[in-house]
């Protein structure tokens, strides 16, 4: 058992849909049940925590809704969700933004809980029509609900994506 006093393992019954969507759906109950003012959803194998992020979630959570992962490229400058977006939607909207990546989601427990609800409905009314990835529908959601304006992404909260920089100020780097 790897459970400790700050990491502890869930057991959850999987859904109709493949886990790389289901997972949405496990971390929402799970959190649903929590009692935690703020709360940090991260990947596992390639994320490493760096400093106390709850320092800088618990500092800007009054003026932020969410605290999200994001790439420095925008939607028209990668490929991959490109494709994935028109595959999914049959379009790709929000070129001109930049790609958000939910390997690191975070802030107040319910405004967590309100992106993973809009998250959930979105799988659920794709149903069988879902790509074996979930950055479309994340940035789908994301960018239909939120302004850049009101969430923290980037430094100080996460290094530049798929960059391991030891020597970054970043809470979490991710890749």
């Amino acid at each position: 058992d790897a459970t400790t006093d700050c990491v502890s393992f869930q057991k959850c019954e999987l859904g109709n849909f493949p886990i790389l969507h289901q997972r949405h759906f496990a971390v929402r109950d799970y959190l649903q049940q929590s009692e935690h003012e703020f709360v940090l959803v991260t990947d596992v194998s390639d994320v490493a925590i760096k400093r106390d992020p709850f320092e800088l979630i618990a500092a800007n959570a009054d003026n932020c809704r969410l605290f999200i992962g994001s790439e420095e490229k925008t939607i028209a400058r990668n490929k991959c969700l490109r494709n994935e977006l028109a595959g999914q939607y049959g379009e790709v909207r929000f070129s001109d933004r930049p790609v958000v990546n939910p390997g690191i989601l975070g802030g107040r427990r319910q405004q967590v809980i309100d992106f993973l609800n809009l998250l959930t409905a979105e799988i659920e009314e794709l149903g069988d029509r879902l790509l074996a990835s979930d950055m479309s529908i994340i940035n789908q959601v994301f960018h239909s609900h939120y302004d850049l304006s009101e969430v923290f992404t980037g430094s100080p909260l996460h290094s530049r994506f798929r960059k391991w920089d030891y020597n970054t100020p970043a809470a979490v780097m991710h890749k």
